[in-house]
């Protein structure tokens, strides 16, 4: 069979996004869709096309268990290349579909990847890719390498796994570095896409995951979530909340910090017309790092070539941390820093304690939910906190096993809590609950 016939026979019948999956110029394709969106029938559809188109190279097909690979993508397989009219038949030792075109494709379960290590593959179809462990993903992507085809490419095909690693290599890689888009795709399919499927089954899904939230969007809509009651801001939806903010220059401006050793986050937010906006995402390891940037951020230049800055800015924040005081100078965290912005004629507004961690979460869940709030694209580590960050399994703190992640949210819940925060989340406040002392204060 030529390849042109091939490729004349195996585009027929295949659903919207299987064909843009199938028909992907880049190397690495990601297919993530619910129940019924097709996943092994495109997998077998990916891997049986590039097995005739050549014959010569090394092709895998990988599953969580042998038993997976035996009951279900061995079967299908042998029934797509008969429907082509390719004859086919499994062997063992190494365990393989050989074709009667004399090319072969490697069957192995990912709890054993390390025969692996030593070919170099041509194509990799991986079943339920975003359930394999870490270790073994990195080994079958090391192996794409293989010589005897026009480039080494690999479908995975899996339903979603929360944020995990094919959410990771797939939409958040891709979207903090745009380089990385010319290699890899995602391409999501929704059940209801999905013609061949009874007319009732998916109505018949939506209410029985209904209980569950999230759940039906990660199983009948093939997307990235936190599943159940543990997400810490489920109203967040990148979606819905992330769109370009572009800081206005008479806009009342916040900034809004948590302080932790090594890692000092900014965000800088603006009110701008009945909106909240997060316009900016400031990390730095020391604090004059992050002074230079917010001064920078906040400086707007003129069309004659002078600069200006806003008439003040509200500082918000950690509390805690923030009160920590240096052994040289006896000053806090919170005053060496407003010393380094005098230009920027920074306001106080954080209080004396820190609000309990319920309140500040379900301040920022509420927000989300019920104003006006958006975050610019480039704020990737909030939109990744907002989406990612959990309770612990006693519901009371938050998750901290990922040290890396969490502070942006701590950040934005700091000023949301203090601003926006519906009346029954806030503690009343005294006046040492909240010093508004100015920063001249500070020079005697």
């Amino acid at each position: 069979m030529t390849t042109a016939a091939a490729e004349e026979v195996i585009s027929v019948g295949l659903l919207p996004a299987q064909y843009e999956a199938l028909h992907a110029e880049e190397p690495y394709v990601g297919y993530f869709g619910g129940i019924g969106a097709g996943k092994t029938h495109l997998l077998c559809y990916f891997v049986g096309r590039r097995a005739i188109e050549y014959p010569a190279g090394v092709h895998v097909i990988t599953a969580l268990t042998y038993d997976q690979l035996a009951l279900t993508i061995e079967p299908r397989m042998i029934e797509t290349l008969a429907s082509w009219g390719v004859s086919a038949e499994i062997r063992t030792g190494p365990r393989r579909i050989v074709l009667d075109t004399g090319a072969q494709i490697i069957c192995r379960s990912i709890d054993r990847p390390e025969p692996l290590r030593g070919i170099e593959i041509d194509t990799l179809g991986a079943d339920e890719f975003d359930f394999y462990p870490e270790k073994a993903v990195n080994v079958l992507l090391g192996r794409l390498r293989g010589r005897k085809a026009d480039r080494s490419r690999m479908l995975a095909a899996s339903s979603p796994n929360g944020y995990r690693f094919g959410y990771r290599f797939f939409s958040r890689e891709p979207s903090e570095r745009p380089e990385l888009k010319q290699s890899r795709r995602l391409v999501q399919a929704q059940t209801k896409d999905n013609w061949f499927l009874p007319p009732d089954y998916v109505r018949d899904l939506e209410d029985a995951y209904a209980a569950i939230p999230g759940l039906a969007d990660q199983e009948l809509r093939g997307l990235f979530v936190n599943i159940g009651s543990k997400a810490a801001c489920p109203t967040f939806d990148r979606n819905k909340h992330v769109r370009p903010c572009k800081l206005v220059p008479t806009a009342p401006t916040f900034a809004c910090f948590d302080w932790n050793v090594g890692k000092i986050v900014c965000l800088v937010v603006q009110e701008v017309a009945g909106e909240i906006r997060f316009c900016r995402e400031i990390r730095s390891a020391f604090s004059e790092g992050v002074a230079s940037a917010l001064i920078e951020a906040l400086t707007f230049r003129l069309a004659d070539g002078r600069s200006w800055l806003p008439p003040t800015i509200e500082i918000h924040g950690d509390a805690g941390q923030g009160a920590e005081r240096s052994v040289q100078t006896g000053r806090t965290v919170w005053d060496d820093f407003l010393l380094r912005i005098p230009q920027l004629r920074p306001q106080r507004a954080w209080p004396n304690s820190n609000p309990p961690i319920v309140d500040r979460v379900a301040a920022t869940a509420a927000a989300f939910e019920r104003l006006p709030v958006f975050v610019d694209p480039s704020c990737h580590d909030l939109i990744v906190d907002l989406e990612q960050t959990q309770w612990d399994d006693a519901g009371r703190k938050l998750d901290a096993s990922d040290k890396e992640r969490g502070h942006c949210f701590d950040a934005a819940g700091y000023y949301l809590h203090r601003n926006h925060a519906p009346r029954a989340f806030r503690r009343p406040e005294t006046a040492l609950d909240l010093d508004l002392k100015p920063v001249g204060a500070l020079r005697g």
